[in-house]
């Protein structure tokens, strides 16, 4: 008997992701979630909007929870893609622990069988991990928020090689393309 994987889905929920590319990555979604149930695998739910990812659903092997969690996504606000990222390699490697929780080691087989990450979204990331990692209470007013597009960018790649080296895939589903 074949040990189930586990795919995260990291759905960007940002206001970019406006009403039609929302409904059309809540599509994709339920796709994936469909073959997902057919291979027994399990799955999580991450919501990437306003300041910070949020996990929506933990690993599990529930589609019907993880339709109805799909339906309720709020949309609105910034893309932290590199807190999603982190958020995201977090639960999967959390998922295939054996003994360490760094990124450093190996790949993510076992209990969990192999952990896979299926990002959408439309790419436009504009919350740093200096934001979404601190207090809510200590952040600025969003229109004083102005990070650097090189620092962002350098960030996502961090966390994305991180996501690599610790043996966990990833796929990146541009929702700004027609072909969703």
């Amino acid at each position: 008997r074949r040990a189930g994987s586990l795919t995260v889905f990291l759905v960007d929920a940002s206001g970019s992701m406006a009403l039609n590319r929302m409904a059309a990555a809540k599509g994709a979604v339920l796709r994936l979630l469909a073959e997902s149930y057919t291979k027994r695998d399990a799955v999580a739910l991450i919501s990437m909007g306003e300041d910070e990812a949020t996990v929506m659903l933990p690993p599990s092997r529930s589609i019907a929870l993880a339709q109805q969690r799909l339906a309720q996504l709020p949309c609105g606000g910034g893309t932290p893609l590199a807190h999603g990222l982190l958020v995201a390699a977090t639960v999967a490697i959390n998922a295939g622990k054996t003994s360490s929780s760094s990124f450093g080691g190996g790949g993510h087989r076992g209990a969990a069988g192999f952990s896979r990450v299926v990002c959408l979204t439309d790419g436009g990331a504009n919350v740093g991990l200096d934001r979404s990692q601190e207090d809510p209470a200590a952040r600025c007013p969003l229109s004083e928020y102005v990070p650097s597009k090189a620092e962002l960018r350098r960030e996502v790649l961090e966390v994305a090689k991180k996501l690599g080296k610790a043996g966990i895939q990833l796929l990146v589903v541009d929702t700004e393309s027609r072909y969703l």
